[in-house]
């Protein structure tokens, strides 16, 4: 059976004194070899951590990026539209001002035919006065001439 060993007898500096030479660099060697592995991989962490930071840095801009494109063509066919809106309105109010013009021509000329018809219905009243005048002066005619006498007249 193996003796128990106090560890409060040792110290660090004890159990590295009785090292022998082949012990002590094949300790220090250890060290050397762990310390690199620690920073090797300490290393590799790292360049892991940066380069998925990359590449989530790099599709976040190229999502950007897509989102700044379709926002870009949004863009430019709503100006599309715009102008076609544009010109559409350009042309309404060219034709609502060619209907006003049209619709003021046409009330003229409304004007016009109602003094023409004001008138010629004033004409007409001056005519069939004229035409019931003429009709008793032949009716009175005519009774002169059936009663075949002088009709004096004071």
């Amino acid at each position: 059976m193996v003796d128990s060993i106090d560890p409060s007898k040792y110290s660090a500096i004890s159990i590295i004194k009785a090292l022998t030479t082949p012990q002590f660099v094949s300790l220090i060697a250890i060290l050397f070899v762990f310390s690199g592995a620690g920073f090797w991989l300490a290393n590799y962490q790292a360049e892991n951590r940066v380069s998925g930071a990359q590449a989530r840095t790099e599709r976040i801009e190229a999502e950007a990026q897509l989102k700044v494109n379709q926002i870009t063509s949004e863009n430019i066919q709503l100006q599309s539209e715009i102008k076609d809106i544009e010109s559409k309105l350009v042309d309404f109010k060219s034709a609502n001002d060619e209907w006003k013009k049209l619709y003021e021509q046409q009330l003229n000329i409304i004007s016009l035919k109602n003094r023409d018809l004001e008138k010629l219905s004033s004409s007409l009243g001056k005519v069939s006065n004229c035409s019931f005048i003429h009709s008793q002066i032949i009716a009175t005619k005519n009774e002169m001439k059936s009663v075949k006498s002088f009709v004096i007249f004071s």
